[in-house]
């Protein structure tokens, strides 16, 4: 196990230290679980931005512009 994979996948996981038992993984492995973690990142960020829209989607037009504001910012 190289640290190059290890901190990828430490990256992957926003920073957060990945348990001591994966260090008995291959290289190839944590990279490939490390891309699996980006996956599944990018899959939940783009539901949430999707359930937001559609619970905006309630408000009227002139409306959700400042309600978003409000909510989000």
């Amino acid at each position: 196990m190289s640290q190059e994979a290890f901190q990828n996948l430490s990256r992957a996981l926003h920073q957060a230290e990945p348990p001591a038992e994966l260090a008995q993984l291959h290289d190839e492995q944590l990279n490939e679980l490390a891309a699996i973690v980006e996956q599944v990142h990018q899959h939940q960020e783009q539901a949430l931005q999707q359930a937001m829209e559609d619970a905006l989607s309630h408000i009227p037009g002139m409306l959700r512009k400042s309600v978003r504001r409000m909510l989000f910012s």
